[in-house]
């Protein structure tokens, strides 16, 4: 949740200044999440979990002005909607800022579009003003609020505030999906990634899922000698390709050009051809190729297994308790050590605590980013992505439960391809 703090006593500062802590390092170029730009020269830095803020404050005058930069999140394509959206979970959490304005359209000198508005609006310790811009990327946007004492104080800067904007770029030309200083840890198996990164690759790591059979698939196969159902997963591109399973990491930290160049992974990698009902799958280095029957667009068979297309997970917000145990109410869960339960607590509001999920089950080859922790959490693109108060950063691939769609029902999930059990 994008959430503010009590005013100052001393300074006349609305609560979305004061969100932030100096602790960034000052430079030019920048970026955060989606958003690359050049930094105001001599505005004091910070960054938060979910946006990162540059604030100019005038002692003489007693006033400020704040540029904030925050999180990307999905589109919907229309303009007054997504303005409409981020203006009430962004300026309304801060402010009494009432209905969003409407909106103006703008573009940046290097060509990225957005819509912009701002009022003045009302704080605990008096009024302000507060401009909102949001920026088009893809199915993606982000979000820049420019807030100030008033209006005046907004103009006095004008010069500042319009390089700011007029730098804004996306901070890949695929525009790149997360946090720049996300630490790597894992290939396709491993526990977390850079989200999305810059890797060079002109292929999207998200398949279209309105192109046919497109999408990821989930379904369960049975394997010698125990012949035990084990749950897998397809993920086919709208190009013919096609990965035999989810990347550990999540789509949205995917690079299928370093997948397909990996000794250890070039394997899951094949094509696949379909022609109404009927298709195939053929890998290189197999003799036999495995045939599809689609029997609806969401249902199909590959050889003698059935697979369903599995539902988005875009903008997915969770409740509750989640363990990796098959009894989830079982009474020795909560006396296991602190820090050492496979506990994962989400809330609606965005944020997570890991009572020790990759301490003890889902561990990466780097123990050391392991701990356990809390701090806000997003979903998209098949992956759970974690923000640690501490500043790491986990990407996990996450499902429901075959077609099942987890924002309704979500008793059991897959994180990272494990099964995890709702708790009562």
């Amino acid at each position: 949740m994008r959430k503010c703090v009590s005013p100052l006593r001393t300074l006349i500062i609305p609560a979305l200044l004061l969100a932030f802590a100096f602790g960034v390092a000052q430079a030019d170029a920048q970026s955060f999440d989606l958003g690359a730009f050049t930094a105001p020269s001599g505005w004091q830095p910070k960054s938060e979990q979910d946006h990162v803020t540059f604030t100019a404050i005038d002692q003489a005058a007693g006033t400020y002005v704040v540029i904030a930069v925050y999180n990307s999140t999905i589109r919907s394509g229309d303009w007054d909607k997504d303005f409409a959206s981020e203006w009430n979970g962004i300026v309304a959490r801060s402010f009494d800022a009432g209905a969003a304005p409407r909106p103006q359209a703008g573009r940046t000198r290097g060509g990225l579009e957005f819509r912009q508005g701002g009022r003045t609006v009302s704080h605990a310790s008096g009024t302000a003003y507060a401009m909102l811009l949001v920026f088009a990327a893809d199915r993606r946007q982000f979000s820049v609020v420019v807030a100030a004492t008033h209006e005046a104080a907004l103009q006095a800067r004008a010069s500042h505030v319009q390089s700011f904007v007029d730098s804004l770029r996306l901070a890949t030309p695929a525009g790149a999906k997360a946090q720049p200083s996300a630490p790597a840890a894992g290939g396709a198996g491993g526990g977390g990634a850079a989200v999305g990164g810059a890797s060079g690759s002109s292929a999207s790591a998200v398949p279209r899922a309105d192109r046919g059979i497109a999408g990821v698939w989930m379904g369960f196969k049975t394997f010698y000698p125990d012949w035990e159902p084990k749950p897998r997963w397809y993920v086919f591109y709208e190009n013919g390709e096609i990965f035999e399973d989810l990347p550990g990491v999540g789509l949205a930290a995917f690079d299928r050009d370093a997948s397909r160049r990996d000794p250890n992974q070039a394997n899951y990698w094949g094509t696949y051809t379909a022609d109404g009902a009927s298709g195939q799958i053929a890998k290189p280095g197999v003799r036999f190729t495995e045939a599809l029957r689609i029997e609806s667009p969401d249902k199909m068979k590959i050889d003698a297994n059935y697979f369903n297309r599995c539902k988005s997970v875009d903008g997915l917000r969770l409740q509750g308790e989640w363990t990796s145990y098959g009894n989830p109410n079982d009474p020795t869960l909560d006396r296991v050590p602190q820090g050492q339960r496979p506990i994962f607590r989400f809330t609606s509001d965005g944020r997570f605590v890991d009572e020790g999920v990759l301490a003890t089950f889902l561990t990466s080859i780097d123990r050391s980013t392991d701990g356990a922790g809390s701090g806000t959490y997003e979903i998209r693109d098949f992956t759970l992505i974690l923000r640690y108060a501490d500043g790491r950063v986990k990407t996990l691939a996450l499902t429901g439960l075959l077609g099942a769609d987890p924002a309704a029902s979500n008793d059991i999930i897959f994180i990272r391809r494990s099964r995890f059990n709702k708790r009562r």
